[in-house]
């Protein structure tokens, strides 16, 4: 598939959200090394973006398939691993007319979704659900994807998936991860690879 401008994009993306100085917030630029370190699935192209929201658009626009990977807050317990497609965490995808493929159905080990958590990040209002991005980005993920969805809806891909893991600790200055966040980093780097591979080539 070819992105903007006539360059061939990936069918798969992997975006690592986060600061290195913001304690757990770093989360998901170490997952992305990790992938990094041990070889990424065939297909599969990684992209780091400490920028956040506008940083995430631009990695995922034209891609087929995208996952997003950040720290987060309000979604169980410090260091628990979360998979959600788009569509549990937002209310403006799928767009009417268009079946939303659950792309991280199962892709965190067996944990549970959003149960209906939408806004997200700010992306559809309220307090309730998880929130990703909440420390040191610009705008956050969620939002980057909803401003690009309106402004090129026919690069967004056709599929998103999210993962997060709960933060215990995190601001701007701090370094290195919480014990329970260090420890999640295998399964949130397990989990991710496996979604890759479900359809990377």
């Amino acid at each position: 598939m070819a992105g903007p401008g006539g360059v061939p994009k990936p069918a798969t993306v992997i975006v690592g959200c986060g600061s290195w100085l913001g304690g757990d917030d770093a989360i998901g630029l170490l997952c992305l090394e990790e992938i990094e370190r041990h070889g990424p699935p065939r297909g599969v192209r990684l992209t780091a973006a400490p920028g956040g929201g506008f940083a995430v658009w631009e990695a995922v626009r034209g891609a087929r398939r995208a996952a997003i990977v950040d720290g987060m807050l309000g979604a169980g317990e410090p260091g628990e691993v979360r998979a959600f497609s788009l569509g549990e965490l937002v209310d403006w995808w799928p767009p009417r007319g268009v079946d939303e493929r659950a792309g991280a159905e199962g892709g965190a080990g067996g944990a549970g979704g959003a149960g209906g958590a939408g806004g997200a990040g700010g992306a559809g209002g309220g307090d309730e659900g998880p929130r990703f991005g909440v420390t040191s980005h610009d705008i956050s993920p969620l939002d980057g994807l909803r401003l690009g969805f309106a402004v090129e809806p026919g690069l967004f891909p056709a599929e998103v998936a999210v993962f997060g893991v709960q933060m215990a600790r995190w601001g701007r200055g701090i370094q290195g991860l919480s014990p329970e966040v260090a420890a999640a980093l295998p399964r949130l780097v397990a989990a991710v690879r496996q979604w890759a591979s479900g359809d990377a080539g």
